[in-house]
């Protein structure tokens, strides 16, 4: 009875995250399923996708307490490309704060290439909107939704935060299991005004702050 309701609530996750074959194993107890959808590694031990998922977890160690990590990938291309379409839809990444470039394996790829992607997949590949669209939804469009009156626009007065890129070679490279590759085409960015990007390489500098919209005019 266990076992049934423990392979109900299993079909009900991978389905809802785009069913086995979106699912891609970023860390196992078995290392050569590492980088491979459920899927595949059902399909090779020609077993169902839930007997593999529960051999992982019979198998779990202290490190791995389910015998393995997968990184889904489970939007659906068809929603992404119509909500990026309105007007009020702004543009955000999966990615925190960081130092240097890097990360495991199944960190989400959109963590380092989230902005030029949406140039290089959906402004110049798909077509599906314009590049002033685009700029907008990453730049003046967030900061006018958190209050920000001196950010996101290029004008006298405005914090000097600007993005120099090379349309024709803008590209994001991350992927599941290389997440840390860094986007190319980037030539500069300023950040308050201080370069944090220099030739397409970071300087270090950090010339961010903490911004509160209450008290950032």
């Amino acid at each position: 009875e266990t076992r049934t309701r423990f392979e109900t609530d299993l079909e009900f996750v991978i389905d809802l995250h785009g069913g086995p074959g979106r699912l891609i194993i970023t860390a196992c107890v078995d290392a050569g399923c590492v980088g491979k959808t459920v899927q595949a590694v059902a399909r090779e031990r020609k077993q169902s996708m839930r007997d593999v998922l529960i051999a992982f977890a019979m198998a779990a160690t202290e490190r791995l307490q389910a015998g393995h990590l997968v990184r889904p990938m489970g939007m659906c291309a068809a929603d992404v490309e119509h909500y990026m379409q309105q007007d009020y839809t702004a543009t955000c990444t999966d990615g925190g704060i960081v130092t240097r470039l890097g990360g495991p394996p199944g960190r989400h790829p959109r963590f380092w290439g989230a902005f030029p992607r949406k140039i290089a997949r959906y402004v110049k590949d798909r077509r599906v909107i314009t590049l002033p669209f685009a700029v907008r939804s990453m730049t003046s469009l967030g900061a006018q939704i958190i209050g920000l009156r001196d950010r996101g626009v290029i004008r006298p007065g405005a914090k000097a935060d600007l993005v120099v890129f090379d349309l024709a070679a803008i590209r994001d490279r991350a992927t599941v299991m290389q997440p840390g590759r860094p986007s190319v085409g980037i030539h500069f960015v300023l950040v308050n005004g201080a370069f944090a990007i220099d030739g397409e390489k970071p300087t270090g500098a950090l010339a961010g702050r903490v911004l509160d919209r209450r008290t950032a005019r």
